[in-house]
């Protein structure tokens, strides 16, 4: 009888230990934000066309709808980039979206972007996932 009710007690605590493991699921959600970066980055010439850039932006995501998941959401993203003759076309980052309810999103970002003219700020277009 004792050796019964220790296999039924054991057998308990190993299904509260690894039956009841709760793992994150995918999910997708498509909303229209506008997030604002505060960025720092370290630069490092590879030439006179060519550089080496490493960044690490800080932001708040505010929804066109005033309300949403992302809505007040911040955002850190750590990445870096090689740009030559005002392009770059290998952009990579990784960062965390920090949701109000306390979620957190992971990401990486794959991006590539264009100056108008060397040493201004351009326009990059890219993809999060």
């Amino acid at each position: 009888m004792k050796k019964s009710i220790w296999i039924l007690g054991l057998s308990l605590i190993l299904l509260f230990i690894f039956g009841f493991n709760a793992h994150a699921q995918p999910k997708e959600v498509t909303e229209s934000v506008t997030t604002t970066y505060y960025v720092t980055a370290k630069l490092v010439p590879l030439g006179p066309d060519r550089g080496f850039m490493t960044y690490d932006a800080i932001g708040l995501a505010v929804c066109d709808t005033g309300q949403g998941l992302f809505h007040q959401a911040t955002v850190r993203v750590l990445g870096s980039a090689t740009g030559e003759k005002g392009k770059s076309s290998d952009e990579r980052g990784n960062g965390v979206w920090n949701l109000m309810n306390g979620d957190k999103v992971f990401m990486t970002v794959k991006a590539a972007g264009e100056s108008a003219k060397p040493g201004v700020a351009g326009i990059t277009r890219g993809h999060q996932q």
